[in-house]
């Protein structure tokens, strides 16, 4: 029989409510609770289980005592406290009890109900000034815009940025950084290979920002001189070799991009190079006069059989206090798609260094299902990238024109998104480099004659697949299925089969990634997941017709796709009239778009937690130790400058909460003051003294607590003294929020009772030092 339980689970949305249903909110396991019963010197420990439960028997806390628990921070760099709604790390309970919460959250994994999705659109030809190359749409949207609601926003122009990958939000600047991206037939922005441009949505404004490729090498010096040379056409209806990008693809510039929450320092991946890249941009934003080398550090990617192949890396993503990168061996000097695999390896942001050991190791051997079906039938399986057009398989899609017009596909494996759901599983997309090499009815790059007899349009074959995580370990999916949940193409011969049954078709757990039944392999590159949203939102061409690129939205845990979304689209170019002139504004299937970046809010940040009268003067927060109610507390500038007031609560909790007319600066020291406010000051100087109640404080000590948790059951009250501001003398705590969303609860005020307050004069509050 339980004394003494509860459960401690990740808060994704802060409500302070354990989600069960689609946007699930699991339990944490392993946490250790400490239970610090009155009268017993030695405190209880016990584990959350699997669900985040934990339970203290009957026999262990006897009926009626007062507990403390503790809750032992998780050692994750950015994983911090629980918020109001559900307690801080110290909670207070009597026996009997089973409703204790404890929510924890990380501020990346929060995003409002209704996000803006920001997606780069591809534009074949020198860039055009008419050219939407950056767009928003809401999370929401469905179905092929036919009303300017439904329109996706422009927020910037080819002229601008020109084709661009990775992307990364800044929340507390509400601004998106993006990265250039070699794509050929796509024109590089006025940066060129090493451009980094700044969008303000709100404007719907994209600027330059900086040139990396001053300070990193992105390409050899061979590479950079041909590239230099590519010329693309200024009409969309005129055709462009660009044989220049067609081998370069995937192998220099740069790969996605991610911020960590403290956002002050940028991670992106340098393809030619093979490293993950910190760029210390700062927080806020430093302009770009202010970019130095100083501000680039490289850190090498592990390498894995590099006797069979290249390895390409492209994904970086955060997660829970590490960052994900993903990597392909690309089999380019065996040529055997046997030795095609993909690994995700952990980078510690505590040390700044990879675990040697992948998270995961990927075989890309299964049958994915075709790119496109036709005779022949092209793209059953991935296969060693290849810079040999020869080796490019081909079908026709109209012969009829002049010039005819034909698919091609090879499916060239990219690891180019990672991304995690509320259980901890890791959802993986492979791009397909096809999609990046070919454009939409474009000649082949071995082409010499101004006028030619076949123009072709790439058909990508990316894929998605799922890992379920289970006892800490990664599990890829097989037949559909992942750890407990199965998919919507189970068995439907298109994914991972079970070694052991070799028979077996084999499935994938998100089975609704094709287009009619015409191209079972659709996806193009970029996935999202945040366990605050419950969807998978995916990039991926033709979603509702042909010729056109948009989302696709999954249920994380089910596979079934519920909604798509057409972000282009170029109807004209399914003509078959012998007199069209195949415009080619659009990319059509060959990956016409980039990575899908949320511009999530950031959450509230909390300050606060509980004052108490400390009846032994230790400075600890005993269980016996009754609260104090009515105490002012305010916050205050490091100036003396008054921002906010409150009081204690009959638990004596206090919580400051930004929003709704509270504003506090990132990297800014402010005080929090205790029994000092606009119009209630409790604090008498002369005495040193609080007076709440017609009673009489004294301060108790301070940073005095015990175990493991210590400056969670202290008290951190404190004279200031030596500033030279109006705050000399007072009772404070200190505080600084470095990270947007950060909740700070172990802001706690030890009092112990000095008596009466008789004298009248005694009593009352020392006016002369109000603080304006």
């Amino acid at each position: 029989m339980a004394q003494v339980s509860g459960t401690v689970f990740r808060d994704y949305n802060r409500d302070g409510q354990q989600a069960t249903g689609s946007a699930k909110e699991p339990g944490v396991p392993g946490m250790v609770v400490l239970a610090y019963v009155d009268g017993v010197s030695q405190p209880l420990s016990t584990n959350t289980d699997g669900d985040g439960n934990f339970i203290f028997a009957a026999s262990t806390i006897a009926y009626g005592k007062k507990v403390r628990l503790e809750f032992t921070p998780e050692t994750t760099l950015f994983v911090y406290d629980a918020s109001a709604t559900t307690g801080s790390s110290v909670q207070f309970v009597q026996a009997p009890t089973s409703t204790v919460l404890y929510g924890v959250s990380d501020p990346a994994d929060y995003c409002q109900a209704v996000p803006q999705l920001a997606l780069p659109i591809y534009y074949q030809g020198s860039v055009q000034p008419t050219s939407n190359a950056l767009v928003t749409f809401a999370a929401t949207s469905s179905g092929q815009p036919t009303l300017s609601a439904e329109q996706p926003k422009p927020i910037g122009k080819g002229t601008d940025i020109g084709a661009v990958w990775g992307s990364a939000w800044q929340r507390q600047s509400s601004q998106l950084i993006s990265f250039s991206l070699l794509k050929r037939h796509a024109a590089l922005g006025p940066l060129g290979l090493g451009g980094v441009y700044l969008t303000n949505p709100s404007t719907a404004t994209s600027t330059a920002y900086f040139d990396a490729g001053q300070y990193l090498t992105l390409a050899s010096p061979a590479d950079l001189s041909i590239l230099s040379g590519r010329t693309l056409p200024q009409s969309y209806s005129t055709t462009s070799v660009d044989a220049a990008a067609f081998s370069r693809v995937g192998k220099v510039g740069f790969g996605g991009a991610t911020f960590t929450p403290r956002e002050d320092r940028l991670w992106v991946i340098n393809a030619y190079e093979k490293t993950l890249v910190s760029i210390a941009v700062g927080s806020p934003l430093k302009s770009a006069a202010l970019i130095t080398p100083a501000l680039f550090t490289s850190y090498p990617i592990p390498q894995t059989n590099t006797d069979k192949g290249e390895n390409r890396p492209w994904a970086v993503t955060y997660h829970q206090g590490k960052l994900y990168v993903g990597i392909v061996n690309d089999a380019s000097k065996s040529h055997l798609r046997a030795d095609l695999q993909a690994c995700v390896y952990a980078f510690d942001l505590t040390t700044n260094s990879f675990d040697p050991t992948p998270v995961i190791t990927v075989p890309l051997t299964y049958r994915k299902g075709w790119a496109t079906v036709g005779t022949p039938s092209l793209g059953e399986y991935w296969e060693p990238w290849s810079d040999n057009w020869a080796d490019f398989a081909t079908n026709s899609l109209n012969v009829n024109t002049t010039p005819a017009l034909h698919r091609v596909a090879r499916p060239q494996p990219m690891l180019s998104s990672i991304s995690f759901d509320a259980e901890g599983a890791m959802i993986l997309g492979f791009m397909d480099r096809t999609g990046h090499q070919t454009g939409r009815n474009q000649p082949a790059p071995t082409e010499t004659a101004p006028t030619p007899l076949t123009v072709y349009s790439g058909y990508p074959g990316g894929d998605l697949l799922r890992a379920a995580l289970v006892n800490d370990t990664y599990y890829l999916e097989m037949d559909g299925s992942a750890g407990a949940n199965t998919g919507s193409g189970s068995m439907n011969g298109q994914g991972p089969g079970d070694p052991a049954f070799p028979a077996d078709m084999g499935g994938e757990f998100y089975g609704n990634d094709n287009y009619s039944t015409q191209n079972e392999e659709t996806f193009t590159g970029s996935l999202m997941s945040n366990a605050s949203l419950g969807d998978l939102y995916v990039t991926l061409y033709n979603p509702l017709a042909t010729w056109s690129g948009g989302t696709a939205v999954f249920d994380l845990y089910t596979g079934q796709g519920t909604r798509r979304y057409e972000v282009y689209s170029d109807p004209t170019s399914t003509t078959d009239s012998p007199q069209y002139t195949h415009p080619r504004s659009t990319f059509g299937t060959a990956n016409g778009t980039g990575q899908l970046t949320p511009l999530c809010d950031a959450p509230s940040s909390e300050i606060g937690n509980r004052a108490w009268t400390d009846a032994n003067g230790n400075g600890v927060q005993d269980p016996s130790e009754a609260p104090l109610p009515g105490l002012a507390v305010a916050i205050y500038t490091a100036g003396g400058q008054w921002v906010a007031s409150t009081t204690t609560d009959q638990n004596g909790l206090y919580r400051f909460k930004t929003g709704n007319g509270l504003s506090l600066a990132l990297n800014t020291p402010y005080y929090i003051v205790a029994g000092y406010g606009q119009a209630n000051l409790q604090f008498q100087l002369a005495r040193k003294s609080l007076v709440v109640g017609a009673r009489m404080y004294g301060l108790t000590g301070w940073n005095l607590g015990v175990g493991p948790n210590a400056t969670a059951n202290d008290s951190d009250a404190f004279l200031l003294s030596g500033t030279n501001t109006p705050l000399d003398g007072l009772a404070v705590m200190p505080f600084v929020l470095t990270v947007p969303g950060q909740i700070i609860n172990t802001l706690d005020i030890g009092a112990q009772d000095t008596g009466p307050c008789w004298e009248s004069t005694a009593c009352l509050p020392i006016s002369s030092r109000r603080i304006k």
